[in-house]
This record gives C-alpha cells, sequence and structure tokens, in this order.
C-alpha cells in the first residue's frame, strides 16, 4: 500500500507533524493514497486533509494541456497523443541540474552571433 510506505518513511523521519502538502502526478491511485493518508494522520491525531495538501505535479499537468492544445489544433492526431501521454517524458524533466548536461546539449557561443 503506497499510503502505508510513505507514511512509515515520514514516520520513521519523524515529519509527521511537519507535512503541509504532496505532490503526485495526476492518476487517480492518487486520489486514493492521498485518502488513506489522511486516515493515517487522523489516526494520530495529526490535523491533514487530503484535499487541500494535495498537490498536482505542474510539468505533468503542462504537458497533458499542450497534448491537447496540438490535438485540438490538428497537429497530433489521437494516437500520437495516447503514445505520448504514454511515454516516459518525465524522465528527462527529473534530470538533475549540472554542469554536466551541458556537454549534451548544443550550446551556442555568444560571440558567434
Amino acid at each position: 500500500n503506497m499510503a502505508a510506505a510513505i507514511y512509515d518513511t515520514i514516520s520513521s523521519l519523524g515529519l509527521n507533524s511537519r507535512i503541509q502538502a504532496i505532490v503526485s502526478d495526476n492518476a487517480a491511485n492518487n486520489d486514493t493514497m492521498m485518502q488513506e493518508l489522511e486516515s493515517l494522520f487522523l489516526d494520530d491525531d495529526i490535523e491533514f486533509n487530503a484535499i487541500y495538501a494535495r498537490g498536482r505535479c505542474l510539468p505533468h499537468t503542462v504537458h497533458l494541456a499542450a497534448l491537447k492544445l496540438l490535438e485540438g489544433i490538428g497537429a497530433l492526431s489521437p494516437d500520437d497523443v495516447r503514445k505520448s501521454e504514454q511515454s516516459g517524458y518525465q524522465e528527462s524533466a527529473t534530470l538533475p541540474i549540472g554542469r554536466d548536461i551541458d556537454a549534451f546539449v548544443p550550446q551556442t557561443n555568444e560571440e558567434e552571433n
């Protein structure tokens, strides 16, 4: 159970009363997880509201909105949208930030422009 695993981790770190929000993607199972987390917090007399504490992942939301826009203007077919929704785009969105990534991203020299 995801909620129990998260709550156990939060508890082991002594953070039970410090959690104000949890960010996750828009999957329906995360709604269920948040409801269960609310129950676990309330069982320990810690105020936690699953609705108010749920933060939806902004890059995920923007990605879904962009797909619908592109589909709406005919730039993507419904099949392309389905494929993209199942892609691992979040892998690139969560890469660590650092200078090492510069080796993989083409850089322009301001003096050349």
